[in-house]
């Protein structure tokens, strides 16, 4: 009886278990890729409007954002060696240089869209797509800061973590009841 009762809990265990977290990766990769959702329709729109010849400082005509304090994108416009043109980051925000690699892998690809953090306090969502233009083209990336995607991320992991659980206690419960009426 008692090697049925365990075996059957732990089947059954093992597979809610990955009931779950197929649960949890499905939602957490459809918060984290709609966190792209507004970088990629500004890249395109100002690599468009570079690659016909408007100026960097007239398409990034907005207010100023700092990433650390702000949810708002920002984007900054690089010629094809990789130094900033222009930009919408305040003045008291400094992010480092682009990695090389991700120039290359953007000539190569057209956009690419990753997680960036410059700063050990600031994670970034970051769409880089590539323009060509009379003056030699560069790139445009556009970001915003994860805070709010990463704090969905964490509640997410406290709901499916504690409905795990809750439903283990549960299988455990009702095989228990199970193997207890079976014995009688």
């Amino acid at each position: 009886m008692r090697k049925s009762f365990f075996y059957l809990f732990f089947c059954e265990a093992f597979l809610v278990s990955i009931l779950y977290l197929t649960i949890y990766i499905v939602v957490q990769q459809v918060v984290r890729q709609s966190a792209n959702s507004p970088q990629i329709q500004m890249a395109e729109d100002t690599a468009y409007g570079l690659s016909n010849g408007q100026s960097p400082e007239i398409l990034l005509n907005t207010p100023r954002i700092n990433p650390l304090q702000s949810l708002a994108p920002f984007t900054i416009v690089y010629d094809i060696k990789g130094n900033v043109l222009s930009t919408t980051l305040s003045s008291s925000v400094y992010l480092p240089e682009i990695p090389k690699g991700v120039l290359e892998y953007v000539q190569a690809r057209a956009e690419d869209r990753f997680t960036w953090q410059p700063k050990s306090n600031l994670r970034i969502a970051a769409v880089m797509t590539e323009y060509v233009s009379k003056n030699g083209g560069g790139f445009v990336l556009v970001g915003r800061s994860l805070r709010e995607v990463e704090n969905l991320e964490s509640y997410l992991e406290n709901i499916v973590g504690t409905t795990w659980i809750m439903s283990l206690i549960l299988i455990f419960i009702f095989t228990r009841i199970y193997f207890g009426k079976k014995n009688n």
